[in-house]
């Protein structure tokens, strides 16, 4: 989302200004850190990535332990119900 909003100012910024604006060596004296600010998003951009990564790999694992733990409570649910379906008949027939 913000790489994008510096996507869109960085045109935006050049119809408006010139190329000026972005020259290091202009007339311009801070132009040149306007060059380093995508490649600055882009390194954060990266970092959170990376994090986001370590994130769903975390949440993966999670989600096969539920899986595993669901699949073995369905089948003690089903044990379960024969269980007292046999102890339903036993108890009509007796």
């Amino acid at each position: 989302m913000i790489t994008t909003l510096f996507l869109i100012e960085i045109p935006l910024t050049l119809w408006s200004f010139g190329f000026e604006f972005y020259k290091p060596y202009g007339q311009v004296p801070h132009a040149s850190l306007h060059l380093s600010a995508p490649v600055g998003v882009a390194v954060g951009a990266g970092e959170m990535e990376k994090d986001t990564i370590k994130e769903l790999a975390r949440v993966k694992r999670e989600l096969e332990g539920s899986r595993s733990l669901l699949a073995r409570t369905r089948e003690e649910n089903q044990e379960l119900r024969a269980r007292i379906a046999w102890s339903e008949s036993l108890s009509q027939s007796g």
